[in-house]
């Protein structure tokens, strides 16, 4: 066997056509109007969720009632008439005067814990929702809780009652009013 046998290659092709391309596809708007149509089926979707959320969120909180400062002023005298033996006169005119201020500017709106006792009573007087005649009975208190205060005039303990009895009486003449309930 000769060499020239084992290798023989097939003739080569002399007709070399070039392949046809496939055929030109035009730009459709078939495929643009599918790729809208999918794009707003899941945004609006997603518009409405976040558009209630929004909703929900700009709802008007209801306002919490204010709470009632007598139940506080209550407590504290309470307290106040428990100790009263184990307190001296100056610290029971302290503790008066602090819950009568701090009730007072609570349940009228008044912002006038810290000033003198004529500041405070000058303020009760221009205050429109301060009842009339209850202001010469708290200037009274804090007359009285300012001589124990800075005077160091001496009380016996029925005058320290009458004080915390005087306190609770102004509490209970001037009860928070009553809010109605509105249903819409």
């Amino acid at each position: 066997m000769s060499m020239e046998n084992q290798f023989q290659f097939p003739e080569l092709v002399e007709d070399l056509r070039l392949l046809t391309p496939p055929p030109e596809r035009g730009f459709s708007w078939l495929w643009v109007g599918l790729g809208l149509l999918a794009l707003l089926i899941l945004v609006i979707p997603l518009v409405w969720v976040f558009r209630s959320k929004n909703k929900q969120a700009n709802l008007p909180v209801p306002e919490e009632p204010k709470p009632d400062p007598s139940l506080a002023a209550m407590a504290g005298l309470r307290k106040l008439r428990a100790q009263l033996t184990e307190l001296g006169e100056k610290e029971v005119g302290i503790e008066v005067a602090r819950i009568m201020r701090v009730y007072v500017c609570d349940r009228f709106d008044l912002r006038a814990p810290y000033q003198t006792s004529s500041e405070f009573l000058k303020n009760i007087q221009e205050a429109d929702s301060f009842p009339e005649g209850l202001e010469e009975m708290v200037g009274e208190v804090l007359a009285a809780c300012d001589r124990m205060k800075f005077a160091a005039q001496l009380y016996s303990h029925d005058s320290l009652t009458e004080l915390i009895d005087a306190v609770e009486y102004l509490i209970t003449v001037t009860p928070m009013p009553v809010e109605e309930e509105t249903h819409d």
